[in-house]
This record gives structure tokens, C-alpha cells and sequence, in this order.
């Protein structure tokens, strides 16, 4: 009988008690599918890194140098990570497009023998841990005139280095300005009074116009590219336009292909009307994609994506549906600018996560689903609607290649019925269709929970040799989720 060595030579004459070592059969233990995050958005000019590089960030601090302190994905960063410091976390800082042009909303101050009091304003306000980021307390005297006012107003905002905005003020009118150009501008908010027991000082009134006229967003192209093949298990762009939602769809499916293997799952968000939301999510069609509906909380939208994204990568298990999990940085909308039970059954089926609304005022994610809703044919098709299905496939296609990578990894392969003495690394297909049956039933199922049904799994395994390996055809039957239960009362009197 030979043993198979692969670091003691086969002919070695020299006395001694020689060992190896080999990990081949250590593989007791599943691989997770690595966390790892990256974020596309705005970058300031102050930021240190170029356009369109790649800065890995172990704190916010880090993407602050990066990006710029304030820049849109800069702040993204620190809400990753305040919620999941040790995430391992990328950002990609994009410049504004020469041509781009910023939105702009304006406050008009009135008053009319004022008394002295606080205005409580929000500019694009979001939670970043226990920190609220955008309210603005403006102290107001008695008597103070509408450019008083408004100086401080403008006071107040341009000096929080963490701003979204730029304010000027010409007699009374407060001009709040997006710091950097493009379309999301235009989905900024501006209110007052957000909280219960806040008020406007006596005599004193604010006209607030939406924000507007934001145009013409960057190319991301270069920074896809950047990305090159490094692993990314969620990816969360400030973008949701046709041609950026294009690229990365584009590239989402790239990386997933089977000859890359770099599993990514791309996470925006969006806000606006039921209308405005249904529109959008029926523009797109990708299992690979999530984005939540935000709708009328005056959140950044972009913030919300990384609140989103960063939620869902907390949960190890990729089958759990995370209903009812918080997103800890978003603010409600106001009371009364909720979606409905109906509106969110509408956002749902157009591809549009959702979430609701607790009596405390937290927002909770309801369901995760994908933009996917239509197969090759145009014909409706649920089969990728929850995120989960694609993370379970991810979970699965992973633990099976680092599986037989680890185990067999410069092994030779035979046909079945041969007598081979033990130690050769010879694996037959009968063998290989035991592992597969053996993983799907021991792992996938018993101790992770990713499949249900092992026995099935194993009944349809087909095999075949070819010159180069092996090829193997597995259905897994993915554990569902619960999302829903119906009861039927039948009540006896």
C-alpha cells in the first residue's frame, strides 16, 4: 500500500521520523461568505483620495479623509459604521460632472411682532448612532427681523461640517444649496417642527420650496471598474438614475457569472410618491438589486440605502427575512405621510422594498425584495422576488466550492468500479455524489437551515465525467420564508 505525501518524497533515503501536515480533510466547519461592503457616492473636493479610487475605511474618520467631511459617501460610511464597526467596509468617492448643476430649496422668513423662541430645523436629516445630523436650533430674540432671522438660519447650517447644504441668505430668503450636483439633490428635505412639542416661535413664519433644478449626475463607469474583481458581498450606490442603475445591474451580474464567482448584491433607495416609486421600480428588472421606498421621510435617500444595506449584512443567516429589524439612521415621515397597508402592497409588487412605521416613530424594515418581476419572455415571474433567495444561492455555491476545493484540491478522477489502494487522491463520481448528497443533508440543511428536503436534493444529483473533472447538476429546495400566516376564524354561538 502507497500513501499519497505531498511535501515527504517518495524516494527519501535519509534516516528520520518525518510529518506532514495537510488541512485536506479539516473542513468539519462552514464557510461563511465574507462580509464585505462598498459605497459609490459623492465626494468633496476636500476629500484626499481621487475619483473614482477604491479607500478601504476602518472607521468614518477614514472615509472623512477619503471623501471629504460632509461628502455624501463619507456619511454613508459613518452610519455603516456606527451600526457594525467591524464590517469590513470600502468607499469610492465620484466627482461631480462638469456639467452638473446642484438643487436648491429656500426658506422665506416672515414675522410679525415675533416673541422670542426656537426654530427647530431640518435640513436632510438623519441618525448617525445616537447623533442626530441636519436639525438646526435657531435661537430667535423678541422683536428680530426677517434678516436677522435668516442670518441665523444660515449661521447655523454652514457651520455644521457635516451639512448636505451651502446656505445664503438675501432679505429674508435663505437659499440652501446641495453641496454637491446631480438629480439626488432634488430629493433632499426641508422642514420644521419635525418632533412633538416643537413649535415656531410666536409671530415668526417659514415658506419652505422643495428642493429642485439638481442635474446631470457623474459617470460611474470608472468606479465600477475600480472595483475590479474584489469580493463585495453588498454593494450601495447614491445613484438610482436609468444609466447608473443600468451599470451596476450590469455589473452585479458580471460578478455573479459562473466563471467569477464574486457573489454582490447592489442596495439604493429611493424617494418620492407612491407614483414616482411604482414608476421607478418598473423601470427595473434585476434579481441582484434592492431598493427601498423611502418615500416622504426626510432622510437622504442615499443614507437610507446604507441603513438598509448595513442591516441586512448584520444577519448571518441568508435565509432570514428581517422583518421588523429598525433602520436605526431613518426618521419617520410625518405623521400622516406614511404609506398605507395598500400603497405598500403596490410598492412590493413594482420591486420596491418597504417598510413601517412603530408608535415610537422608529422605521422597521417590512420586506427586502429584488427589482426582479418579469423573466427573459416579459411574462411576471416571483421566483427572485425575495433578496434572500439570491444570498441563499450565494451561501450555498460558496460553502461548495471552498468544500471540495479544500478537500480535493490536486486530486486525479476515475470511473467508478475501479479498486484504488487507500491514500492515492483518486475520487470517483460515486464518491463525489456522496459529498454532495453528504453537504446538502449535514450542512445545508441540518445545521445552517438553508434548504429544506436534503433527500430530494440527493434523488436528483446528476453526474458526469469529462476529460478536464466532473460536471454536476444540484436543486436545491431553498427554505422559504414566513412571511405571511392566514387564519380563519369559525366561531359557534
Amino acid at each position: 500500500m502507497t500513501f499519497a505525501f505531498t511535501g515527504i518524497p517518495s524516494n527519501l533515503l535519509v534516516p528520520g521520523n518525518y510529518t506532514e501536515v495537510n488541512g485536506n480533510r479539516a473542513t468539519s466547519d462552514t464557510p461563511e461568505l465574507p462580509r464585505r461592503m462598498t459605497l459609490i457616492g459623492s465626494r468633496l473636493t476636500t476629500g484626499a483620495v481621487a475619483t473614482s479610487v477604491p479607500y478601504r475605511c476602518s472607521s468614518a474618520a477614514d472615509a472623512e479623509y477619503a471623501a471629504g467631511v460632509g461628502s455624501p459617501v463619507a456619511e454613508m460610511a459613518a452610519v455603516v459604521k456606527a451600526a457594525y464597526p467591524s464590517l469590513e467596509l470600502y468607499v469610492i468617492g465620484v466627482t461631480d460632472d462638469a456639467s452638473g448643476v446642484a438643487a436648491t430649496a429656500t426658506i422665506t422668513v416672515t414675522v410679525s411682532s415675533n416673541l422670542a423662541g426656537t426654530i427647530s430645523l431640518y435640513v436632510a436629516p438623519y441618525w448617525v448612532g445616537s447623533t442626530l445630523r441636519g436639525k438646526y436650533s435657531v435661537a430667535c430674540a423678541a422683536g428680530d427681523t426677517v434678516t436677522t432671522i435668516a442670518e441665523a438660519i444660515v449661521a447655523a447650517v454652514n457651520a455644521d461640517p457635516y451639512r448636505t447644504v451651502q446656505a445664503t441668505n438675501l432679505v429674508g430668503v435663505v437659499t440652501l444649496t446641495a453641496r454637491n450636483d446631480g438629480t439626488q439633490g432634488n430629493s433632499l428635505k426641508c422642514l420644521h417642527s419635525y418632533f412633538v412639542g416643537e413649535k415656531l416661535p410666536t409671530g415668526v413664519s417659514l415658506a419652505i420650496t422643495d428642493f429642485a433644478s439638481g442635474a446631470t449626475n457623474p459617470s460611474i463607469s470608472a468606479a465600477i471598474a475600480a472595483m475590479g474583481d474584489g469580493h463585495s458581498s453588498h454593494l450601495v450606490s447614491q445613484w438610482t438614475d436609468a444609466t447608473s442603475m443600468t451599470a451596476l445591474e450590469t455589473e452585479m451580474t458580471r460578478r455573479w457569472g459562473p466563471t467569477v464567482q464574486r457573489e454582490c448584491h447592489l442596495f439604493t433607495a429611493s424617494s418620492g410618491s407612491l407614483g414616482t416609486l411604482t414608476t421607478l421600480g418598473d423601470s427595473r428588472n434585476s434579481e441582484l438589486s434592492t431598493c427601498l421606498g423611502s418615500g416622504l421621510s426626510p432622510i437622504p435617500s442615499w443614507i437610507a440605502a446604507a441603513g438598509v444595506a448595513v442591516t441586512h449584512a448584520l444577519e448571518p443567516h441568508p435565509g432570514r427575512p428581517l422583518r421588523g429589524r429598525p433602520i436605526d439612521c431613518m426618521l419617520a415621515p410625518v405623521m400622516g405621510d406614511e404609506f398605507e397597508a395598500s400603497e405598500r402592497q403596490q410598492l412590493l409588487a413594482e420591486g420596491i422594498s418597504t417598510y413601517t412605521v412603530d408608535s415610537s416613530g422608529k422605521c422597521r424594515i417590512e420586506r427586502l425584495v429584488t427589482t426582479y418581476q418579469e423573466d427573459v419572455n416579459g411574462n411576471p415571474d416571483s421566483k427572485y422576488r425575495d433578496i434572500q433567495v439570491m444570498f441563499l444561492l450565494a451561501a450555498i455555491r460558496y460553502d461548495w466550492r471552498t468544500y471540495v476545493g479544500a478537500k480535493y484540491p490536486d486530486f486525479m478522477h476515475a470511473a467508478d468500479g475501479t479498486s484504488y489502494a487507500p491514500g492515492l487522491a483518486i475520487i470517483t463520481p460515486s464518491t463525489m455524489r456522496a459529498e454532495f448528497a453528504g453537504r446538502a443533508t449535514n450542512v445545508w440543511a441540518y445545521s445552517q437551515g438553508w434548504i429544506e428536503d436534503p433527500e430530494q436534493f440527493a434523488d436528483d444529483i446528476e453526474i458526469e465525467r469529462t476529460e478536464d473533472g466532473m460536471d454536476l447538476i444540484g436543486v436545491p429546495n431553498l427554505i422559504n420564508r414566513l412571511h405571511i400566516t392566514k387564519t380563519r376564524l369559525d366561531f359557534l354561538r
